[in-house]
């Protein structure tokens, strides 16, 4: 386990923008990026300052950044979910973020 983590979630239960501890270690954040079923079964296009937000979480900056995990998972709810991810890649604060850049 790394030493922090940040979960951006897409969660029914709390409104967007929650932030709270893991239920499990104080050391991992979920922020809360979708709160209702209106999304489901369309892509949808996610961006985050992860720099920032890390450095929020975990009080200042100068934290460094090295690894990243894709996933999902229902463990805790006992529900059941499906998803796909793609054209996942880090881009420079303020560039655009398509993937390619000619992709409309």
């Amino acid at each position: 386990m790394p030493d922090a983590a940040l979960n951006y979630v897409w969660d029914n239960r709390h409104p967007v923008g929650t932030e709270a501890p893991n239920a499990y270690t104080e050391r991992t954040r979920m922020i809360v990026l979708r709160s209702n079923e209106a999304a489901t079964g369309r892509w949808q296009e996610e961006r985050r300052d992860i720099a920032t937000d890390a450095a929020t979480a975990f009080g200042g900056k100068g934290v460094e950044l090295t690894l990243l995990a894709v996933a999902t998972d229902t463990d805790n709810t006992g529900e059941r979910a499906r998803a796909g991810f793609a054209d996942l890649h880090f881009v420079a604060r303020g560039a655009q973020c398509r993937f390619p850049p000619d992709h409309p």
